[in-house]
């Protein structure tokens, strides 16, 4: 009889590195969908610590800018101008890192730095300047929010009896005799698609109207 030697044929070795490759490569794609998803996972993190940062950041200006009423004679009467789109209002709160003391005034809007960044930008500038009130110049202008868009302003005038806000869409405080409770701001951050609303209550308590100051159950806003 001849001698018959155990082993593999072409055929078999051929289908086993068919099978191998073909889980190697199923091992390859899982390990890329799932690195991938990892770093989506750390994107967006990194995404919602830098939107939280930049809320805060935001709230943080308007609740330290104090808005200060202007000295008239032996008296003082509010300065605040609110629009649509863009709010400006005499503070003695430098922005930044700025010391010192004395007037000045601070400005919102949306708009686009010399550097060609655009979003919703703070400027500060000498009450004296010819500039002061409408806020248009660029210089010294700081960016708040990148990549925000649509941004527009509205003002709490006060909260009805069951906490709802009462808004109006401006807000003169030499009209008005004094500053609103709140603002509001609306805006789409960069990269949505949903926009994003956050009311922050100005700390000028002892000029708002008696009967405009929200209920005690009305709740926190902002």
């Amino acid at each position: 009889m001849g001698d018959r030697r155990g082993g593999f044929t072409l055929l078999e070795v051929i289908v086993s590195l068919s099978i191998l490759a073909l889980v190697a490569a199923s091992i390859s794609l899982a390990f890329r969908m799932t690195v991938r998803s990892m770093a989506q996972g750390e994107d967006a993190v990194h995404a919602s610590v830098r939107q939280r940062a930049r809320f805060a950041t935001l709230e943080r200006l308007f609740r330290d800018a104090n808005p200060a009423p202007v000295p008239i004679g032996e008296t003082s009467g509010p300065w605040f101008r609110g629009e649509a789109d863009r709010v400006s209002f005499l503070s003695v709160s430098p922005i930044g890192q700025r010391r010192g003391g004395g007037f000045r005034v601070l400005g919102f809007r949306e708009g686009r730095l010399p550097t060609g960044e655009a979003g919703l930008l703070v400027s500060e500038r000498s009450p004296f300047s010819p500039d002061a009130v409408g806020g248009e110049s660029k210089e010294g202008a700081q960016l708040v929010f990148p990549g925000a868009t649509r941004v527009a302003f509205f003002y709490v005038s006060g909260f009805t009896a069951d906490g709802t806000m009462e808004t109006e869409n401006a807000w003169d405080a030499g009209e008005q005799k004094r500053f609103p409770v709140a603002v509001g701001i609306e805006f789409t951050p960069e990269g949505e698609s949903v926009r994003r609303r956050i009311v922050i209550p100005l700390p000028v308590g002892m000029n708002q109207l008696p009967d405009k100051r929200p209920p005690l159950d009305a709740g926190p806003i902002g």
